[in-house]
């Protein structure tokens, strides 16, 4: 196993033992309830979600203090601090990298084992995410160019170890025509 292979397989398997730190469960439910609720004002990108100089993104209190102080926010007092959690994570990660590109299409082509969507993490050069209910992760390495960029799969239930898939080219096209869902 190359370098580059055992630090993807470090960091992933060093996931399963890590508490997540964001609250939120669900991309899709911050982004459903930024939506319905804040999109009118804020735009989409989420923007102009400084408070104090403070970014809103995975602080729901922040949120929940300009609710309470804001006359134009007042209508929103009947969101719960779990609500306001899924937003404030949504928040944080609006952006969409090709990896996150490609990780929203495994997902609804494969939505058996990719599912529910959670959130992209970033560490050692990879991009990945975590699929509790089936125990496996998907990650792109983060490479200086394109020819170096692959995707890798590790299913944490077999000793199968990572799987290289290859380059990402072909998977970003496919996710790319798809919408990038």
């Amino acid at each position: 196993m190359r370098k580059s292979h055992r630090s993807l397989a470090g960091v992933l398997i060093a996931g399963l033992v890590s508490t997540p730190v964001l609250g939120a469960t669900s991309i899709d439910a911050g982004q459903a309830l930024y939506t319905a609720n804040c999109v009118g004002c804020h735009g989409m990108p989420p923007n102009g979600l400084k408070i104090d100089n403070l970014v809103a993104a995975n602080r729901p209190d922040l949120i929940r203090r300009q609710i309470q102080i804001n006359p134009a926010m007042k209508f929103l007092t009947a969101l719960m601090d779990a609500d306001l959690a899924e937003i404030a994570t949504f928040i944080a990660y609006p952006t969409t990298t090709d990896a996150d590109c490609i990780f929203g299409w495994g997902e609804a082509i494969l939505p058996a084992l990719l599912a529910p969507r959670t959130l992209s993490a970033r560490a050692n050069g990879f991009d990945y995410r975590y699929y509790p209910p089936a125990n496996v992760y998907v990650g792109v390495a983060i490479a200086a160019t394109d020819h170096q960029r692959h995707l890798y799969f590790l299913d944490a239930k077999t000793s199968d170890g990572l799987l290289d898939l290859g380059n990402i080219g072909s998977y970003l096209s496919a996710a790319l025509a798809a919408g990038c869902p």
